[in-house]
């Protein structure tokens, strides 16, 4: 009995080990930045100067 036996071989690609800590620590660095983003953003539309001229409630005179 003959056999042919064919082996292929693939190269492998290999992730740098400092990936593993940019994974892990995504979560908890978006957790921590993300609303710090929102809050600087709420705070900043509120001192943002419209150029729209208020308009004030008539008071009702009797």
């Amino acid at each position: 009995m003959i056999v042919q036996v064919w082996i292929e071989v693939e190269d492998r690609i290999t992730l740098p080990k400092f990936t593993a800590y940019i994974i892990v620590g995504l979560l908890p660095l978006s957790c921590v930045i993300v609303p710090i983003l929102m809050h600087s953003r709420y705070h900043s539309s509120g001192t943002e100067e419209s150029q729209e001229k208020q308009e004030l409630v008539p008071l009702l005179e009797q």
